[in-house]
């Protein structure tokens, strides 16, 4: 069950119990998801949700106590992602992050 008039996107933890991250969005404001040109690891839990004709980007970023990969795997990542949105005209950018002890 959602929250009306919200869109849930999600991305679920790959190969461990619980976790993932998770952005609702106003359905009006049309969000999808966005991949960047990098590969993300599998185990990496963030998800990217543009939104007003890709001018917002809300990225849900979760690093959990225990992780399964090295910390520069996701720091290289977001940067290389926030690199490539910051290409865009007029493009903002929004972290929404657990960082617990990075």
């Amino acid at each position: 069950m959602g929250v009306h008039s919200y869109t849930l996107h999600r991305r679920d933890r790959v190969g461990r119990r619980g976790g993932g991250v998770a952005v609702y969005a106003r359905s009006s404001l049309h969000a999808s998801r966005w991949s960047s040109s990098v590969a993300c690891l599998s185990a990496l839990e963030i998800d990217w949700v543009p939104t007003r004709d890709n001018l917002v980007f809300v990225a849900a970023v979760y690093y959990p106590p225990r992780p399964t990969y090295k910390p520069d795997d996701l720091l290289s990542y977001v940067e290389t992602t926030v690199a490539e949105i910051s290409r865009l005209p007029l493009a903002e950018i929004v972290l929404a992050v657990d960082l617990n002890q990075l």
